[in-house]
């Protein structure tokens, strides 16, 4: 079995599921409730027009940001704040359960204290500068910035358990 399926096989069969669910459910809500208003609002903000701008792709491409514009092969034509606000709130749900999964194995949380740091994490990260920037003003590379997030967090869970 090569180093990939040995990797993919200890994270199968690692997978909190209660756990998952209630990092999902946690920052959907918390995340809809408190972003509903911008997801919801067809005005664009100031930055939201450039995937209008002909040859994005191509800049985009040309900054080092190939996955911008695979996600804009998606949603061509338009800036869509529901998808890509729910699309990014899943990749902070994501990152809120590997960040508490983590803590949880160092320090040996039980249910009720994964629970608490789990709302504590998803208020941390739905709550800072960042993530309210983005979507106040450029909701269009928000859902590329959340994968970057998780793909960091993915990384260090694998490092960290898997070596």
């Amino acid at each position: 079995m090569n180093r990939i399926q040995q990797i993919v096989t200890a994270v199968k069969g690692d997978i909190d599921i209660s756990l998952l669910k209630f990092s999902l459910l946690l920052t959907l809500s918390i995340g809809f409730i408190t972003y509903s208003f911008g997801y919801y609002n067809l005005g664009f903000s100031h930055d939201s027009l450039v995937p209008w701008l002909r040859g994005f792709c191509i800049g985009q491409l040309s900054i080092g940001r190939p996955f911008t514009s695979f996600i804009y092969s998606i949603f061509e034509y338009y800036n869509n704040k529901v998808i890509m606000g729910l699309i990014s709130l899943c990749f902070i749900a994501f990152s809120v359960y590997i960040t508490v999964r983590i803590f949880s194995k160092l320090y040996n949380f039980d249910e009720k204290a994964k629970k608490y740091l789990s709302t504590a994490v998803t208020l941390l990260y739905l709550f800072n500068i960042t993530f309210i920037s983005l979507n106040a003003t450029f909701s269009f590379q928000i859902c590329c910035d959340s994968l970057a997030l998780f793909r960091s967090y993915a990384s260090l869970n694998i490092l960290s358990f898997n070596t």
